[in-house]
């Protein structure tokens, strides 16, 4: 969902779009129509029995001498139980509080059928409680145990809180939410609190963490340019190494001893290279300063001076062998390993860019899935530090682990603020801005980067067999009331549709002239008159490809060929068989067909463009202008 935030509440209502984009017949002359509190009290007794909403009434209206809702409160029934399953998925909780909000879906269906307000996401008192609800539970993990027992006993009391409007629907959603965020804000005081003890002990840590990547970073430079003897690879990667850490912690580096243990550290180096292009100062003098310099700075050792005596012997020993001219076997040492040297790349720093102190994350460690917030940045944004719900450490990382784990799918953000409002415009179909302001202006024309990908709306097509791919007519009609998706599949065709279905500017059919024109036959101008070409026999011919049908996908085509007319959708298009696949709002595959036929029944009148555009079908016109030439 790329819908900010920042929208909400919406500037208008979804009233008209939910209606449209969940059509319903109405009940029959004969139905008895469900009031406002029957239907609620259907909905609420379906939730709890587990049974999808619509689908209990429709069974229930079949059973009960068809008591049926208004088309336009199974509508609105329809399109909070989608928002409920799109929150639940979006955003998902763990364990009881997933259970808890769950029990809101026929609280939420009750309220829509009652206020208007509710189709404005982000403006209903309801929606601020269901979104507050939602943020704090948000860290709740059964792993939590005893510690998280306050924080899922006031979700709970929330819940409670808000059900009672069932019984009086004077219930102060607001006073509820006011509350509940009240609660919130002072266990987040808490939390801060223990953090910042955490903060302090974690800085020392973490300064200690750039003592030694600097003096590692300082060492390797050396260690990449000059080739050493084995014991004096040695006393740098060992001794010295530990000494410049402790330079670095007690004087930092940007101090004056900082860059006099850099010199001290290359002059070592450079003093036992070959004698050919070397500068340094080999003689007697200097190296018995070069000692002398290294026992000031061996600080590692300060306090062992057995120890610190066998260090620089080491290094003398070499020095030694150097002026009797032995062979030092000089070789290119291994680079000091300093862990979370590769933080300091740039790779991944759009995904580390928009980190915030507070996001909260689902993380992995040795137990599963793990809750956490992002509670501290050190070492300038390297190493993140991780808290759980009290704020107690649950994990730290590295900053290439961390984006690591993102781009593999083993920590994902997880957003808080207003998710049910949220999931209320994208249930509508309005998630992302451009939808939005073609909603409150009829004139804008969203960028065509917006549009859904055909690769995306085919992930969630249906198999085209479903019994009446290719009967105009089948049983599932688009305008049957209350039908139940027949699939999963369905379902997420069904989504898909909806989220694109009149929430943007109807897409053109694209009509390119083909190279293979024949110039013996004609097509009709539609309208279905009876007029044939010559040589049919009485029967139209199926016409040569002429000019080609780009039909984009979500294009709506109204078929008037069967018994019963039927409006489709297009999802798939098989270029290989040039076929086409169309099912109807609810994801139902409706027929298959290829680009011939379908060009053949728009010149017989047989389909209709449900194209807002005026210069729509006079490209059609073109196309078929086109052929007769």
């Amino acid at each position: 969902m790329t819908l900010p935030n920042e929208h909400l509440p919406l500037p208008c209502s979804l009233r008209d779009l939910v209606n449209r984009n969940f059509p319903h017949e109405e009940p029959g002359a004969d139905a008895r129509v469900l009031d406002a509190d029957t239907l609620a009290a259907r909905v609420r007794a379906a939730c709890e029995e587990g049974e999808t909403p619509l689908k209990a009434l429709r069974r229930q209206g079949n059973e009960d001498d068809g008591e049926l809702p208004r088309a336009t409160d199974a509508s609105t029934i329809e399109w909070v139980a989608l928002a409920f399953e799109g929150w639940e998925r979006d955003y998902p909780l763990e364990g009881s509080m997933r259970e808890a909000l769950r029990r809101l879906l026929p609280l939420a269906a009750a309220v829509a059928l009652r206020d208007e307000n509710f189709f404005q996401p982000g403006e209903h008192p309801l929606h601020r409680l269901l979104d507050q609800l939602q943020a704090s539970a948000t860290g709740w993990q059964e792993r939590l145990d005893r510690a998280g027992q306050m924080l899922e006993q006031r979700v709970q009391r929330g819940v409670e809180q808000a059900l009672k409007w069932h019984e009086d629907p004077e219930t102060d959603f607001a006073a509820v939410a006011e509350e509940l965020a009240a609660a919130t804000e002072r266990d987040e005081e808490r939390a801060a609190r223990m953090v910042r003890r955490l903060e302090e002990t974690e800085e020392a840590a973490a300064r200690m963490r750039l003592a030694r990547r600097e003096a590692g970073r300082l060492l390797n430079q050396g260690l990449a340019s000059y080739p050493l003897p084995a014991a004096i690879a040695e006393f740098i990667k060992g001794p010295w190494y530990d000494s410049l850490q402790l330079v670095a912690l007690r004087h930092g580096t940007s101090s004056s001893e900082w860059r006099e243990a850099g010199r001290i550290t290359d002059q070592l180096m450079a003093s036992v290279q070959p004698p050919e292009g070397n500068t340094a100062d080999r003689s007697s003098e200097a190296l018995r300063k070069l000692s002398a310099d290294l026992r000031q700075w061996l600080l590692s050792l300060e306090h062992d001076s057995a120890a610190a005596d066998d260090a620089i012997g080491l290094v003398e020993y070499v020095h030694l062998r150097m002026s009797h001219g032995q062979d030092l076997g000089l070789a290119t040492a291994r680079p000091i390993d300093i862990p979370g040297e590769k933080n300091d790349d740039e790779d991944g720093a759009d995904e580390t860019r928009a980190l915030e102190t507070g996001q909260w994350f689902m993380l992995r460690d040795e137990e599963g899935d793990l809750r956490a917030r992002l509670s501290l940045q050190l070492e300038e944004g390297h190493h993140l530090l991780f808290t759980n719900a009290v704020g107690l450490k649950a994990m730290d990382l590295g900053r290439s682990q961390f984006i690591e784990d993102l781009r593999s799918g083993a920590a994902r953000h997880l957003a808080t603020a207003d998710t049910f409002s949220l999931s209320l415009a994208h249930a509508a179909g309005i998630d992302d801005e451009h939808k939005l302001r073609a909603l409150v202006d009829p004139n804008y024309v969203p960028p065509v980067e917006t549009e859904a990908a055909p690769e995306e709306e085919k992930a969630g097509d249906p198999e085209p067999d479903h019994g009446d791919g290719d009967d105009a007519g089948g049983s599932h009609s688009e305008e049957e009331p209350l039908a139940a998706p027949a699939s999963n599949a369905e379902v997420a065709a069904a989504t898909a549709t909806r989220q694109a279905y009149q929430t943007q500017p109807s897409m053109e059919l694209e009509l390119v002239n083909s190279d293979n024109n024949s110039s013996g036959d004609s097509a009709g101008s539609g309208g279905g008159d009876g007029e044939q070409p010559p040589g049919s026999g009485g029967r139209r011919r199926r016409l040569p490809p002429g000019p080609e049908l780009d039909v984009p996908m979500g294009a709506w085509l109204g078929f008037h060929d069967g018994e019963t007319p039927i409006m489709a959708k297009l999802v798939v298009f098989d270029p290989r068989r040039e076929h086409y696949i169309f099912v109807n709002r609810r994801g139902i595959a409706l027929r298959e067909i290829s680009r011939s036929e379908l060009l053949e029944l728009i010149d017989d009148g047989l389909v209709d463009i449900l194209e807002t555009r005026s210069y729509f079908r006079d490209e059609v016109q073109r196309a078929r202008e086109q052929r007769d030439e």
